[in-house]
C-alpha cells in the first residue's frame, strides 16, 4: 500500500496514492492514455495503423514547446511545487511508471490548496495535462532515471514559473 503523509496543523493525515483519473474528476488534471473498452473506435484506421485523436488538448498563449524532463530517483520526500498561471503541462510517462504530486490553488491566500493534494500514479504510455494554476511537482521515478515528454507554452519557463516551498517536506510513505 503507498500512502502519502502530510502534517496540516497538529494533525497528521494520511492519503493513499490515487488514479490519475481521480485526480482528473477532482479538477487537477486531465487524462492522456489510450482509450479502452468494447466500444472505442479509432478517428482514423487502416491496416497499418489505428489514430485516436482528440484525446485530450493543450491551449498555450504561445506556441506549443515540448521537451523531455529527465528526473532522478530520490527520497519520497517534497519540498516544493511549481504552478504555472497562464499555462498548463503535460507530463506524459515515456519509460516507466511514475509518481506525481498535485493540488488545486488556495484563492485565499495562493498556495497549494492541502486538501486537494493528491499523489498519483502516471503508468507508461500514459500523461496527465495539469490545468494552468494547478500546483505540481517534479514526478518521481521507479527506477534510477526516467524521463517524461513536457509540454507547454514557449515562454512558461521564462515568464511563468511560479514556486511554493512547504516549511517541512512531505512525506510519500511506500
Amino acid at each position: 500500500m503507498i500512502l502519502f503523509s502530510k502534517i496540516k496543523g497538529e494533525k497528521k493525515m494520511e492519503i493513499r496514492v490515487v488514479s490519475i483519473q481521480t485526480m482528473q474528476k477532482r479538477g487537477i488534471c486531465q487524462v492522456v492514455q489510450l482509450p479502452q473498452g468494447e466500444n472505442v473506435v479509432p478517428n482514423l484506421a487502416s491496416e497499418t495503423l489505428d489514430f485516436y485523436g482528440k484525446l485530450a488538448s493543450i491551449k498555450p498563449k504561445a506556441g506549443l514547446s515540448l521537451g523531455f524532463c529527465v528526473f532522478r530517483k530520490r527520497p519520497l520526500a517534497v519540498k516544493e511545487l511549481e504552478r504555472h498561471l497562464d499555462a498548463q503541462e503535460l507530463l506524459y510517462a515515456v519509460d516507466d511508471d511514475f509518481l506525481i504530486m498535485g493540488a488545486l490553488n488556495n484563492p485565499k491566500n495562493n498556495k497549494p490548496d492541502l486538501d486537494t493534494l493528491s499523489v498519483g500514479l502516471v503508468p507508461r504510455s500514459s500523461g496527465v495535462i495539469f490545468h494552468a494554476g494547478v500546483w505540481h511537482g517534479v514526478p518521481f521515478p521507479f527506477k534510477e532515471e526516467s524521463f517524461a515528454l513536457v509540454g507547454f507554452g514557449e515562454t512558461t519557463v521564462d515568464e511563468d514559473m511560479h514556486f511554493y516551498e512547504f516549511s517541512e517536506a512531505v512525506s510519500i510513505i511506500m
